[in-house]
C-alpha cells in the first residue's frame, strides 16, 4: 500500500519544532554538576514509584498485552518511552484488593488520597501538555491506554508527547471528550483547525503564548477505535499513516513491537504462570534522556555540555533499554514486579569499557551479616567490587570535570601538608571488601531528622582502615571524636558536600541546627559512614534479636528464595510499618520540607523553587491524614532482589498478602 497522502481543509502554517513546555521535574545526575541540576529518569522512577505504592493511578508501561489490539503495533520502533495501564477497569479491580488499595479507600484516607491523585496528575504526568487527564481517559477507555515519548525520525526536532487509548465500545464518549477539549480550550484562548492526514478527521489545537515561548500545539483525532493525541505534528502523521497502512504487518520492525531491546525485556519479565500484567513500562534511557536535555534547552541559549553524551562515552550506553511488568492483588502476592535492566555485556565483541566496568555486581549469598537487630526498618545490601570501581571511575570524574583532576586530587590528599597525606589507593582503597549494607531506622517522637541511615562496607583488613580513618579524622578541624565503648566514632558536623572522600551520605544542607553532617566509624569489621551518632552506637549494642528471627524477614526471604533469589548481587527487606512513620507523620506536621528523610530531601529536589534559598511548602495537606497507628493493619512486609545476568540485571519484587 502506498503511503496516504494528506489533504487539509485549512491553510496550515509550517510545523514548527518547539521546545517542550513542560520538562519535567527531576534530581540531579550527579551532585554539583553544572548546568544540569535535574535528571529525568530519576524524576520518572518517583513518580512511578508514589503513583502506585499510593494513589492507583500509574502511568505505568505495559510491553502491553501480547495479543489483540496494541499500541505498540502503532507506535515507532525509536519510541524512547513507553508507558501503558492494560485495562483501566481491571487495574482498578487489582488494586483495591491490595492492602494498600484498600487503605487510601477508606473514609479516613480518602481526603488525602484524592488530593495526592491530583498533585501526581499536576505534577509527574505529561498529559498536561494535551490538556488531559488519566480520570478523563479512563472513563472513554475500552482497553488500553499507553502515553509514548517519540523523539523526531532524525536528527532534528522535538520529541513528541502521545497518548493511544483503545475506545472499542467507547467511541462516542471517546468523540464527547475530544469535542469538549477543544471547547474547553477555545474558551481558554486556544484556536482550533481542522484538516485531514490519511483520510483522518485531525482536529489542532494552537494555545496561547506563554512568555516568551513559541504557541504549543495539540493534535487531537478518532480512527480505528483509537483515541490519538500528540504535540508534535510529524508524529500525527506517522501514527495516523501507520493505523491507516494495511499491508504492513503489525509485527513489523518498523514499530514498537519490532524493536529487539523490547522484544527481549517483555519476554524476560514474563511468568508465563501469570495472568496480564496489570501495568508494565519501557525506557530506552539514553534516547530519552537526549530527547529531555535538548527538550529543556531553550532556542537561542548557548548549548551546555552535554552529560548524556559523556556517560554514553564512558560506556554506559551498554544499558539499551528498561522495563518491566507489574501485577496487583497477584494470586500470592499484594504485588509482584518484574524489572529488566538490559545491557548486554558483549557488544561487537568487546566488553564494558571505561567508567562502566564500575558496574560489576557479582551473585552471591546476601543473608543479613551478624550483627543487623530485627528492628530496622530497611535492609539494603548488595556486592560490588569497589576496589576495581575506584579506579574505573577516573575517567568518568576527569570526563565531567572536563580536566584530568582525579590523580590530581589523589595526590594532593597523599602529599599536602594541611591534609591528611594519605595513600587513598593504598591505605583505604585497598582495603575494602566486596558487600555493603544500607540500613534505615526511626527514632520516636518523630521530628525532622528522625530517619537514621547507616552505611556499613565491609573491610578486608579493619585495622589498617581504623588507623586511616584516624588520621583523615585528625586533620579534619571540624571532627569530634566521641568514644563509644572502645570505639571511637566521629562526627562531622556543617560539612561541605565537597569536604570529605569519605562522605557518601552527604545532607543537603548540613549544620548543627538541621542536625545535618555525618558520623564515621570502623566496627563490626565494616567501614561505618552514618547520618547520627546515635545510629553508629545501635550497631554497637549487641542486639535483642536478629533481622534473620524476625518472622516477617523469614516470609519475605522465602518468597523471594521461591521466586529465584537465593543468590543474587541484590537484595532488599522492608517493614512498612517501621519504614514508612517518619515520613508519615512528618506529612501530618507539614514538615516535610524540613525533614532530612531520603524522601523528603527526594521531594525537596523534585519540586525544589528557582529560589534555592527559599524553603518550597508543603503542598499535600497532612492533616486529613488519620493516625499512623490506623495504617498498620493494611501494611504487609516486602523486597526484592536483582541477579546480575550476561545481558544486565533481571529484578523481581514483592509486597506479601495480608495474613
Amino acid at each position: 500500500m502506498s503511503t496516504p497522502k494528506h489533504y487539509c481543509t485549512s491553510p496550515l502554517v509550517p510545523f514548527q519544532e518547539l521546545v517542550p513546555q513542560d520538562a519535567p521535574a527531576a534530581a540531579r545526575v550527579l551532585r554539583g554538576l553544572p548546568g544540569w541540576r535535574r535528571f529525568p529518569l530519576w524524576g520518572l522512577c518517583c513518580a512511578i514509584a508514589l503513583s502506585w505504592f499510593l494513589a492507583g493511578l500509574l502511568p505505568g508501561g505495559a510491553l502491553a498485552a501480547d495479543a489483540g489490539r496494541s499500541s505498540k503495533q502503532i507506535l515507532p520502533a525509536r519510541t524512547a518511552a513507553f508507558f501503558s495501564v492494560a485495562d483501566f477497569d481491571l487495574l482498578r479491580e487489582h488494586w483495591e484488593k491490595t492492602g494498600i488499595g484498600q487503605l487510601v479507600a477508606t473514609p479516613q484516607m480518602e481526603p488525602f488520597a484524592r488530593d495526592l491523585r491530583r498533585q501526581l496528575e499536576e505534577k509527574f504526568t505529561q498529559l498536561r501538555k494535551l490538556r488531559l487527564s488519566w480520570s478523563e481517559l479512563g472513563d472513554v477507555d475500552g482497553g488500553e491506554v499507553a502515553v509514548a515519548f517519540v523523539p523526531p525520525n532524525g536528527k532534528r526536532g522535538a520529541t513528541g508527547v502521545v497518548v493511544l487509548a483503545d475506545v472499542t465500545g467507547s467511541v462516542a464518549a471517546a468523540r464527547q471528550l475530544l469535542e469538549s477539549k477543544i471547547r474547553e480550550q477555545v474558551a481558554a484562548g486556544a484556536t482550533s483547525q481542522q484538516f485531514v492526514i490519511g483520510g483522518v478527521r485531525t482536529d489542532r489545537l494552537t494555545l496561547p503564548l506563554q512568555g516568551d515561548r513559541p504557541p504549543a500545539e495539540i493534535y487531537l483525532w478518532i480512527h480505528d477505535d483509537w483515541f490519538g493525541a500528540t504535540n508534535r505534528a510529524a508524529v500525527a502523521t506517522e501514527i495516523i499513516a501507520r493505523q491507516q497502512a494495511t499491508a504492513t504487518p503489525p509485527d513489523s520492525v518498523a514499530t514498537l513491537a519490532g524493536n529487539q531491546r523490547f522484544q527481549t525485556i517483555a519476554a524476560r519479565c514474563t511468568d508465563v504462570a501469570q495472568r496480564r500484567p496489570d501495568v508494565t513500562w519501557y525506557v530506552d534511557p539514553f534516547a530519552y534522556a537526549r530527547a529531555i536535555q535538548e527538550g529543556l534547552r531553550r532556542p537561542g541559549t548557548r548549548r551546555p555540555r552535554d552529560y548524556v553524551r559523556i556517560l554514553a562515552a564512558q560506556g554506559f550506553d551498554v544499558v539499551q533499554g528498561m522495563g518491566g511488568k507489574l501485577w496487583f492483588a497477584e494470586e500470592r502476592f499484594d504485588v509482584l514486579a518484574r524489572t529488566l535492566v538490559y545491557a548486554p555485556r558483549v557488544k561487537a565483541n568487546t566488553k564494558l569499557r571505561l567508567a562502566a566496568r564500575m558496574l560489576d555486581f557479582p551473585n552471591g549469598n546476601l543473608r543479613p551479616a551478624a550483627w543487623v537487630a530485627a528492628d530496622v526498618a530497611n535492609h539494603f545490601t548488595f556486592n560490588w567490587r569497589a576496589r576495581e570501581a575506584f579506579g574505573h571511575a577516573e575517567t568518568l570524574v576527569d570526563a565531567i570535570a572536563g580536566e584530568p583532576i582525579f590523580q590530581e586530587v589523589l595526590d594532593g590528599l597523599k602529599s599536602d601538608p594541611k591534609g591528611p597525606m594519605i595513600d587513598v589507593k593504598r591505605e583505604l582503597v585497598a582495603h575494602l571488601g566486596e558487600r555493603a549494607t544500607f540500613l534505615l531506622q526511626n527514632r520516636v517522637p518523630t521530628v525532622p531528622d528522625s530517619e537514621m541511615l547507616v552505611l556499613a562496607i565491609e573491610l578486608r583488613n579493619a585495622v589498617r582502615v581504623s588507623a586511616t580513618l584516624k588520621r583523615i579524622m585528625e586533620a579534619n578541624e571540624d571532627a569530634l571524636e566521641h568514644k563509644l565503648g572502645e570505639h571511637r566514632v566521629w562526627e562531622v558536623l556543617g560539612a561541605d558536600e565537597s569536604d570529605s572522600a569519605l562522605l557518601l551520605l552527604e545532607p543537603d544542607q548540613a549544620s548543627e541546627d538541621t542536625g545535618g553532617g555525618y558520623a564515621v566509624a570502623v566496627a563490626r569489621n565494616s567501614l561505618l559512614i552514618a547520618s547520627h551518632v546515635e545510629a553508629i552506637g545501635r550497631i554497637l549494642d549487641a542486639p535483642t534479636k536478629l533481622l534473620t528471627a524476625n518472622q516477617a524477614f523469614q516470609k519475605v526471604a522465602r518468597a523471594l528464595d521461591g521466586l529465584g533469589g537465593k543468590t543474587a548481587s541484590f537484595r532488599f527487606f522492608t517493614q512498612p510499618e517501621l519504614a514508612w512513620r517518619t515520613n508519615y507523620e512528618l506529612f501530618q506536621q507539614g514538615k516535610m520540607p524540613q525533614a532530612q528523610t531520603l524522601l523528603g530531601r527526594s521531594l525537596n529536589r523534585l519540586f525544589e523553587s528557582d529560589d534555592m534559598d527559599k524553603l518550597r511548602e508543603q503542598e499535600l495537606d497532612g492533616s486529613k491524614l488519620p493516625p499512623f497507628a490506623f495504617t498498620l493493619p493494611y501494611l504487609s512486609p516486602g523486597g526484592f532482589f536483582v541477579r546480575t545476568q550476561e545481558d544486565g540485571w533481571l529484578h523481581t519484587g514483592v509486597l506479601l498478602k495480608r495474613p
